[in-house]
């Protein structure tokens, strides 16, 4: 963390730019993608000019970090209104965020234990694998797979894990 935020020598002189902001994205447990912001405030230095105390905080900035993105993608598109590059890019977009919002809206659907199950299934268990990890039986563990297949809208394993890889 020090080394990351090791400024140049400069400005230890001007106290006011003794901060540092940094912007995370993460993918939430629901599906859904979240943007944090981190402030650093440095309060002091040690004598070799490394940081001795400092002031973090974090903020839940999602709602900031998406109208940007829209704001920037539609000052993109108002200059060009003919650019592969830029329809490619609005694309791509749609996609994800299409992408995102269909995997948030099944997995508030899950039960704890087909959860369970589907962080198993993620990590490439097999049904008699799943049943002894979670002493249930076999059939148990087919039928939680069955209802996972049709609350994620999935046709076949494969394609099952594959969500569940995006989920977990």
């Amino acid at each position: 963390m020090e080394a990351s935020h090791r400024p140049a020598a400069t400005w230890f002189e001007d106290q006011e730019t003794g901060s540092f902001q940094c912007i995370y994205r993460f993918k939430h447990a629901d599906g859904s993608w979240r943007w944090v912001t981190q402030q650093l405030l440095v309060l002091s230095l040690t004598r070799a000019g490394l940081l001795d105390k400092v002031l973090m905080t974090f903020c839940d900035c999602t709602t900031q970090q998406k109208k940007l993105t829209e704001q920037h993608l539609a000052s993109l598109a108002a200059r060009r209104r003919s650019s592969k590059l830029l329809d490619a890019i609005v694309t791509t977009q749609q996609k994800l965020e299409s992408h995102d919002a269909d995997m948030v809206a099944p997995a508030h659907l899950l039960t704890a234990r087909e959860k369970e199950v589907l962080q198993l299934v993620a990590k490439g268990f097999s049904s008699k694998q799943i049943a002894y990890e979670l002493s249930i039986s076999k059939h148990t563990v087919e039928s939680h797979r069955k209802n996972l297949l049709q609350k994620l809208k999935a046709s076949n394993v494969a394609e099952l894990i594959q969500k569940a890889r995006s989920l977990y």
